[in-house]
Order: structure tokens, then C-alpha cells, then sequence
């Protein structure tokens, strides 16, 4: 049987996915050759640390019911299953900032994965948090769907040779 996630326990998820974040698009930028690129990886790696900051303080109040469910069970599935595809991600992530990317457009691509992984992560999340801490995750669930707006926009861009 599934272990039951405790409040804590789902913002330290949140927190964990921003810090991977963070690390990754630090590594990116100082190892972008684009000026471009080395600018967007320093971005993003600004955002994900004002996430951090949120979630950590999402951690102060996780004992005092910033995260509940709305019958007993309703979500825990489906939290398993994120938890278990973060985990994977989480790994992915780490080997991939071992290594060196085999071109900037792959690591546009896995920044792209990182993002689309946050955001599955965050709109299940939301889904269980007080309705007065909704809008800062929704502000994080918009930051990161502009985050991957622009990823992709810079993958159009790569794919058409133009960096």
C-alpha cells in the first residue's frame, strides 16, 4: 500500500522540483555559447529561485493546513503517480546535468520537459491548497507556462538554425 502524503511532504515536492530547476538552468547558462541562450537560462533560473521562495514559505505554514483534501483519498493516486514521474524526472535531471548536452536545441528540449513536468506537478497541486494560497500557485502555473512558451519559441528558432 501507498504511503499517504502528509502536507509537508507535497510542498517539499514543489520546493524540490524549483531547486532542480534552479541547478539545471544555472549549469545551462554557464554553458551557453549564445548570448541569447545564456540570458534566457538566467532568467529562468531567477524565476525558479522566486518559486523557491514560495514554496518555502508554502513549508512554514504546511503544518497549519495550507493543503488539504477534499474527501479522504480524492487525490493521493494521482499524487502518487506525479510523485513517481517527479522522482524519475528528478533522476533524469541530475544525469543530464552530469553530462554535457549534445547540442543546445537538446537542452532547450529537456528545459522544456523540466517545465512540463512543473506544471503537471503544480495544477495537481493546486487542486489541494487553501483558497486563500490559490493565486500564488496559479501565478507559478502562468510563470511556467511562459517559461515553456519560451523554450519553444527558442526551439523554433535553433531548428530553424538560427542559433
Amino acid at each position: 500500500m501507498s504511503k499517504i502524503l502528509t502536507p509537508r511532504e507535497i510542498v517539499e515536492l514543489a520546493v524540490d522540483v524549483e531547486e532542480n530547476g534552479e541547478q539545471l538552468y544555472s549549469i545551462l547558462e554557464k554553458k551557453a555559447k549564445d548570448n541569447r541562450l545564456k540570458m534566457m537560462w538566467c532568467y529562468l533560473k531567477d524565476q525558479e529561485k522566486e518559486h523557491l521562495k514560495i514554496f518555502r514559505e508554502f513549508i512554514k505554514e504546511a503544518d497549519q493546513g495550507i493543503i488539504y483534501e477534499y474527501s479522504p483519498g480524492e487525490y493521493h493516486n494521482y499524487l502518487v503517480t506525479i510523485i513517481s514521474e517527479f522522482r524519475l524526472t528528478r533522476k533524469l535531471l541530475r544525469e543530464k546535468i552530469g553530462q554535457q548536452f549534445k547540442s543546445e536545441l537538446e537542452a532547450v528540449e529537456f528545459g522544456m520537459f523540466v517545465e512540463e513536468q512543473s506544471i503537471l506537478t503544480y495544477e495537481t497541486l493546486i487542486k489541494n491548497i487553501k483558497p486563500e494560497k490559490k493565486e500564488l500557485v496559479k501565478k507559478i502555473i502562468r510563470e511556467e507556462k511562459k517559461h515553456l512558451a519560451q523554450l519553444n519559441a527558442v526551439r523554433a528558432m535553433l531548428e530553424k538554425g538560427g542559433g
